[in-house]
């Protein structure tokens, strides 16, 4: 595990620090918890974007935000985008799965 240092004004510290309490744990293990949930959703965000545009397939989308194809699927939902998936896209995702392999 690496280190990072960040600097940040004492009213988030504090905030951080009553979360920290709240949760019975440490400030370090509260950091890590928030950036990795951040990290993930800021992923997922930009897989949605990418998806939407049209960039990248349905299983590309999935595997840039480390999601299985279900779970993006059951994101798209949950989000309300609709799925174009045509054969086009299904070729695509074929040729990533077998350079995958």
């Amino acid at each position: 595990m690496k280190t990072l240092s960040v600097r940040l004004d004492e009213e988030l510290i504090k905030r951080i620090d009553d979360i920290a309490r709240e949760e019975r744990v440490d400030r370090a293990t509260l950091v890590r918890k928030l950036l990795s949930e951040a990290v993930k959703r800021k992923l997922i965000e930009i897989s949605l974007e990418k998806y939407k545009k049209g960039k990248v397939s349905l299983w590309k989308a999935a595997t840039l935000c480390n999601l299985s194809l279900w779970e993006f699927i059951d994101v798209l939902s949950k989000e309300d985008i609709s799925i174009d998936y045509g054969l086009e896209e299904f070729l695509e995702d074929i040729e990533s799965i077998k350079r995958r392999k």
